[in-house]
């Protein structure tokens, strides 16, 4: 058995299929074939059930991919370690940032990039992340700060801050009659694109609701009463046109972020010391 192997069988349960897993590992569809027949031979067991259109994992197959996946993150920490010893300082910094983040929780790690003198490039890129978080540090950054997804293998996170949402609504919105839920129903409810969805988010069951892709779009139309939805209770402060509508109606809901970083993605010393910076936040 070789690690070879290994992230053969893992490529070939992740994609679904040998001719994806070849795409993958940029190997040819037979080589992998082969690869895996020889480990069946080796120990006597049989990985997958070809007879459907569609590979699956055997009970054996089961319990060797989840052994097997165990190896591999051991192997690529090992890997990372390594890369990261013969590193020096980088000349690049990436990160994306949900627009949530309060500059003013971070400014304290962002500072240690200066104090330490060096010519170092930092980009910023704000978006709402998705689910596909893992790609995303692999192939474009070194550090997200983002919202609580799933948990995934590689990717180590540690929670930096929460935010309150607050209903609100703006005067110019809602001009007579009392704002209860039925009131609201009638009124379109700005939704961020990505958000979750459900009561303990604040999505009010059976409105109407208009969805954006980022934030500053979604404050702005709720300000020029086109809609209601939740805003940082942070910036409502010195927002006048803005009113709060009763948890009894709408509920507030915490949106936590954490940093994170992929953890087979080797860092450089810089990006070791923000990291560590990161970390001591909490």
């Amino acid at each position: 058995m070789t690690l070879d192997q290994l992230e053969m069988l893992e490529a070939i349960v992740l994609t679904g299929s040998f001719m994806q897993a070849s795409q993958k590992l940029h190997k040819t569809q037979p080589s992998i074939s082969v690869g895996i027949k020889k480990m069946e031979a080796e120990y006597g067991i049989t990985l997958f059930d070809r007879s459907q259109y569609r590979p699956t994992l055997t009970q054996a197959g089961k319990v060797l991919f989840e052994a097997a996946r165990e190896t591999l993150a051991s192997f690529r920490r090992l890997s990372c370690l390594a890369e990261e010893l013969g590193k020096g300082i980088e000349t690049e910094i990436r990160f994306a940032i949900d627009p949530l983040v309060r500059v003013n929780k971070i400014k304290h790690v962002l500072s240690l990039v200066l104090k330490e003198n060096v010519n170092v490039s930092l980009y910023f890129n704000v978006q709402v992340l998705g689910d596909n978080l893992s790609s995303l540090l692999e192939e474009s950054y070194d550090f997200a700060i983002a919202q609580g997804l799933q948990q995934q293998k590689d990717v180590q996170s540690q929670l930096i801050d929460t935010i309150t949402m607050e209903p609100v609504i703006s005067r110019n919105g809602f001009s007579q009659g009392k704002i209860d839920s039925e009131n609201l129903k009638k009124i379109p409810q700005i939704i961020v694109q990505t958000q979750k969805t459900g009561s303990d988010m604040g999505i009010l069951s059976g409105g109407k609701r208009w969805y954006v892709s980022e934030h500053t779009l979604k404050e702005e139309m709720i300000r020029e009463g086109l809609g209601w939805g939740h805003l940082p209770a942070a910036v409502l402060q010195g927002r006048s046109q803005l009113t709060r509508i009763s948890p009894e109606i709408v509920k507030p809901f915490e949106i936590e972020l954490y940093i994170m970083c992929n953890a087979i993605h080797p860092l450089g010393i810089l990006g070791k010391k923000i990291w560590t910076a990161f970390l001591a936040l909490v």
